[in-house]
Formats: C-alpha cells, sequence, structure tokens
C-alpha cells in the first residue's frame, strides 16, 4: 500500500471509515465540533465527538477515508450538507500541509510518495446526492468522492438496506414490515430485507462503475449484495465493505455472512 519505506514505517494503518464532520450531518444529535475539544469519553460515544485536528495529527493513519453523510431529515437538503463536509475538508488541508486530498489512485500515489498523508472522500448513502447525472458530475467528476456506501440504513429508491436486530429493527420501518408478514431468513435463520437492488439503483450502480468509483456494501441488504456483486467483479474491483461484523458472532443481516467474506477474500 505504501511504496516509501520510511512513510510505511510512520504511517501504516488506514481508517476505512472516519466522520469527521457528523455534526454537519446529523444536526443536534450530534455534540462537538471538529475544530474543538474532543468530547467522546470511550469508543461507544457514537454521537459525541472523537476525531480533531490534533487528533489526527497524533494518529498513525497513513489514509483517513472522510465518510460523509447527511441524514434525510436532520441535514436536509442532504446535498448542501455534503458541500459543507467537503468544504470543511478542503479547509482542513489548507492549513495542514502535511495532508492532502486524493480525488485519485494517481493523485494518492504521488502524495504518499512525497511523504504526505492521504484524505479520501466516500459518500455514505447515495439517495438524494447522487439522483442526478448532474449530481455525478459535481460530486464524483468535479468533488472527488471515490467511494460510495449505496445504500444506508432504510430502504430508498436504490434498494434495500441491511436490517439490524432488535430494537434497532425500526431503523428500517419498510423491511420491518415485510418481516411482520413473514419475511425472509437466511441459512442460520436470520432475518433478512426481501428487498434488492431497484432499477434506480442498478442504473447508479453501473454509472458509478464506469467512473470507476468503489462501492461500498455496508448496509447493503443480502439481496441487494447478492445482484451487485457481480457488477462490481465485471469492473475489477475488490469487493468492499468498509464497517462491519461478522454473523457468526453477531445474528443481524448488518453483519457479514460466510459467503460474502469469502468474496472479499477472492477479490483481494
Amino acid at each position: 500500500v505504501f511504496p516509501v519505506a520510511a512513510f510505511a514505517a510512520q504511517y501504516n494503518t488506514v481508517d476505512l471509515h472516519a466522520h469527521p464532520f457528523l455534526d454537519l450531518g446529523v444536526g443536534f444529535l450530534f455534540k462537538g465540533h471538529f475544530d474543538q475539544p474532543l468530547l467522546a469519553k470511550d469508543w461507544t460515544s457514537t454521537y459525541d465527538s472523537m476525531i480533531n485536528p490534533e487528533a489526527l495529527e497524533k494518529s498513525g493513519n497513513g489514509i483517513i477515508v472522510v465518510s460523509l453523510y447527511a441524514h434525510p431529515v436532520l441535514a436536509a437538503p442532504a446535498r448542501g450538507s455534503i458541500r459543507k463536509q467537503i468544504a470543511a475538508t478542503e479547509d482542513f488541508v489548507a492549513t495542514h500541509p502535511g495532508w492532502v486530498i486524493a480525488r485519485s489512485p494517481r493523485e494518492a500515489r504521488a502524495a504518499i510518495k512525497a511523504g504526505k498523508r492521504v484524505l479520501v472522500f466516500a459518500l455514505e448513502r447515495a439517495s438524494e446526492v447522487l439522483d442526478t447525472p448532474e449530481d455525478l458530475v459535481e460530486f464524483i467528476d468535479q468533488r472527488g468522492i471515490r467511494i460510495v456506501t449505496l445504500i444506508h440504513l432504510i430502504d430508498d429508491h436504490n434498494g434495500g438496506a441491511a436490517m439490524f436486530g432488535g430494537a434497532k429493527l425500526l431503523l428500517n420501518p419498510f423491511a420491518l414490515i415485510h418481516e411482520l408478514g413473514g419475511g425472509d431468513h437466511d441459512a442460520q435463520g436470520v432475518s433478512v430485507n426481501v428487498s434488492g437492488l431497484a432499477p434506480r439503483g442498478r442504473t447508479l450502480l453501473k454509472a458509478l462503475l464506469k467512473r470507476q468509483v468503489w462501492i461500498d456494501l455496508a448496509h447493503a441488504s443480502d439481496h441487494s449484495q447478492q445482484e451487485a456483486l457481480p457488477y462490481i467483479v465485471a469492473a475489477g474491483q475488490p469487493v468492499l465493505q468498509t464497517h462491519t461484523s461478522l454473523r457468526r458472532y453477531l445474528k443481524t443481516e448488518r453483519a457479514m455472512n460466510a459467503e460474502q467474506l469469502k468474496w472479499i477474500a477472492r477479490t483481494g
């Protein structure tokens, strides 16, 4: 991953899913701000700030994937929230010369070779941000989002989202309605969403792959993943899930099953 030995020795880890500007994405639910002291006391403090410039500088991370997320209600309109988060990242880089936003593999390699540390833009939840050809031009071609989580938390016009267990079932009411009607289950008896990729989601998937955007299957339902895999593999991409668990330990669709884990291994 790191072509320069000295760089690798100092910055030898990658964070695949960081939310430096979550306050801009979820509004009042979040406490703290990127430019303020940290508020989180431990790793379970989901909605307290865990990352700021000082923490970033002290971290051993050579590559940080900056996940951009806009809550559909608390951060509406979503496009505006994503623009603000991109601008905030650009402001950080402008005042911290050791960091570079890489909008292509070539830029990332050049930055690493120069001893810089790299930020990569990812979008968590494509709906309401990547809905039109103009959106693709702005956010992918011009602003440089390089990883996209197609579906997030709730079923939308792109397809079905993975179900959680327990009270978190309520996060996806559309899937819950199907579950109450009998639903679907995997080989282990875990409840899975009956919804897969929607036609719009399939169209968007193809458009992103054509632009060499890396598809993150985290949060996608089993059926959505199964339908997306042939397109991803045909495009020559390694299968990616940036933040998840293993279903053998966590009995919920949100966690990877054995076959999904094998796909990650097969594709490198």
